[in-house]
């Protein structure tokens, strides 16, 4: 039973945070550091973002590496489940493309980054090709 409250706190988890990304519009940060998954936004404010993410020990790639993760788990959550469950994963994977897309936006000048999210792109759309056809330009 143990396992099976953690199999569902790790589905809702996942849930949660691709509807995250799924919100992220360009040029705002993401924060994965945290369970759950937080957008710092463009706005003014006394501390600046950048010294904000550089005091929390936020990086970048650390940032990719976890929606890599994020991604893995949302893949072995739909093998995991059948039905309405896995229908709906399914649908918040490819409703967080956009995100994803907005966050290659974001980082558009460091060519690391873009690669990164290319390769994540690149691993939804050979999951479920359907997922990446209705993003393509």
């Amino acid at each position: 039973m143990k396992s099976n409250i953690h199999s569902v706190a790790l589905y809702e988890t996942t849930l949660i945070n691709l509807r995250i990304l799924r919100s992220l519009e360009p040029g705002f940060r993401l924060d994965t550091t945290q369970r759950l998954f937080q957008v710092h936004q463009k706005r003014s404010q006394l501390v600046p973002t950048w010294f904000t993410r550089w005091w929390s020990s936020q990086d970048r790639r650390s940032d990719v590496s976890r929606i890599q993760l994020l991604f893995h788990q949302a893949h072995q959550c739909s093998e995991n489940t059948e039905g309405a469950s896995k229908k709906r994963m399914i649908e918040y994977i490819r409703d967080s493309v956009e995100g994803l897309k907005n966050l290659q936006t974001t980082y558009r000048t460091d060519l690391t980054m873009t690669a990164l999210i290319d390769v994540i792109l690149d691993q939804i759309k050979h999951q479920d090709p359907l997922t990446h056809a209705q993003y393509t330009e």
